[in-house]
């Protein structure tokens, strides 16, 4: 019940002194927020161990033999 009244009060308060309503946000913009957050943290513990992070490309799936792959080619 408390954190209820938390959760509204903020939302107030956001509304009444920014004049922003509250808006949900979609699962997909809350999880690449959670991977941009986690990502700093990894680069930031990585620099504190002495270590030098880069980014890599994932790599490319292969099909597996015998399985129709659609051309993209018209």
């Amino acid at each position: 019940m408390t954190a209820t009244a938390h959760k509204l009060a903020r939302n107030i308060y956001n509304l009444m002194r920014y004049g922003v309503a509250y808006m949900r946000r979609e699962e997909a913009a809350y999880a690449e927020q959670v991977r941009e957050r986690q990502e700093k943290q990894l680069l930031r513990r990585a620099k504190e161990l002495g270590f030098e992070v880069t980014r890599v490309a994932p790599p490319e799936v292969e099909p597996s033999p015998g399985v129709d792959v659609p051309s993209t080619s018209a």
